[in-house]
C-alpha cells in the first residue's frame, strides 16, 4: 500500500544517511580530541578522513537506488526517460547511417 511504501522509503533513506554520517561525526569529534604533531602521519586525518568523506556520497548516490526499488512511479518515470533516450540516440544513428556518417547541409 501506498503508506506501507511511503514509510519503507523513510526509513531506508534516514537509514542509509545515519550510516553515512556516522563516519563524518567521529572525524570531527576525534579532531577534537586527538591531537598529534604531524597531522600528515596520522591514520586518523588522513587515512580516516578520506574514509568519511567518501562516505558522506553514499547518502547521494544510494537515494536512486532506493527510490526506484520502493516508488512504482519513479522506477515507471525513470523507464520512460530511458526509453525516450534510446528512441533518441536510435532516430540520431539512423540518420547519421543514411548521410554516410556525414552531416548534409540540410542538417
Amino acid at each position: 500500500s501506498l503508506k506501507w511504501q511511503g514509510i519503507i522509503t523513510t526509513v531506508l533513506t534516514a537509514t542509509v544517511y545515519c550510516i553515512s554520517l556516522l563516519p563524518y561525526v567521529v572525524l570531527r569529534v576525534g579532531e577534537s580530541i586527538i591531537k598529534v604533531d604531524d597531522e600528515s602521519k596520522s591514520f586518523f586525518h588522513t587515512s580516516f578522513f578520506r574514509v568519511a568523506i567518501s562516505l558522506l556520497s553514499l547518502n547521494y548516490i544510494s537515494n536512486f537506488y532506493i527510490y526506484s526499488l520502493t516508488v512504482p512511479g519513479f522506477r515507471d518515470f525513470v523507464r520512460s526517460r530511458m526509453q525516450l533516450s534510446h528512441l533518441l540516440f536510435t532516430s540520431l544513428e539512423t540518420s547519421s547511417a543514411s548521410h554516410g556518417g556525414r552531416r548534409t547541409e540540410t542538417e
